[in-house]
């Protein structure tokens, strides 16, 4: 595995996360082989365990690795992923380069407290203040994608009264807070739906197969500043190429 430069200003645990993936890209590492132990890791990198906890359960909340008690870590297959800042950032965009008709539709659009999850997810404390953003989007009069966006509500103040059927998130978050969006990760996963709601927004029946997308975008400064997770109908099929 590469190494790891200590006088990057990016967090070490970052940058072991970096290197294990490129292991795992590049078959180095494979799927069923057994991580390093914390102490092996320590010693190869030079860091402290706090670091190796952090980037060992980042990867396993990503999917690239998982714990069994008494054996170890190990990797596993590495989960449908697609750079976060792609597609779906720019779907009113490519929509409207392709001059495909779209709309977007508010569901909700609110302040709530961060429980447990999504604080994990937006480093945050539990109980502070989240902006919580939820859309329908259509293609052509068809229903296609849920979105539920969960933001630091410290970075955004006044977001809730941004129109969201006609703005884009990602432009305000740019253009009046100044947020540079840099990296991301996606996460895709076939689900069979079974929320009532779902069905009835999406148009749906009972029992279709949909796309489940959980994704989570960090600015600059390395902080998470949008969790997202949305639900894809699988019927529809649109050429973005």
């Amino acid at each position: 595995m590469k190494e790891i430069n200590h006088n990057d200003p990016m967090p070490l645990y970052y940058q072991l996360e970096k290197v294990i993936k490129e292991a795992i890209s590049i078959g180095e590492l494979k799927p069923g082989d057994l991580l390093p132990t914390e102490p092996e890791l320590m010693d190869i990198f030079s860091i402290s365990r706090a670091t190796v906890r952090h980037a060992i359960q980042n990867l396993e909340n990503e999917g690239y690795l998982r714990k069994e008690r008494a054996k170890g870590t190990f990797i596993k297959y590495p989960p449908i992923q697609k750079n976060f800042l792609g597609n779906l950032k720019c779907f009113s965009e490519e929509m409207q380069r392709k001059g495909i008709p779209h709309s977007t539709t508010v569901l909700k659009n609110e302040i709530i407290k961060a429980e447990a999850s999504i604080s994990e997810k937006l480093q945050v404390q539990i109980g502070s203040e989240i902006f919580y953003l939820k859309r329908l989007r259509k293609v052509d009069s068809s229903p296609i994608l849920i979105v539920e966006s969960y933001l630091p509500y410290d970075l955004f103040p006044g977001i809730e009264k941004e129109d969201f059927n006609q703005n884009s998130l990602y432009d305000t978050m740019e253009s009046r807070y100044k947020i540079l969006l840099c990296r991301g990760h996606r996460v895709i996963e076939p689900k069979i739906v079974r929320s009532g709601e779902t069905m009835e927004l999406l148009e749906i029946e009972p029992g279709t197969c949909i796309s489940a997308i959980e994704s989570t975008i960090y600015n600059t400064d390395n902080r998470p500043v949008e969790h997202l997770y949305a639900e894809m109908n699988g019927k529809i099929s649109i050429d973005l190429g």
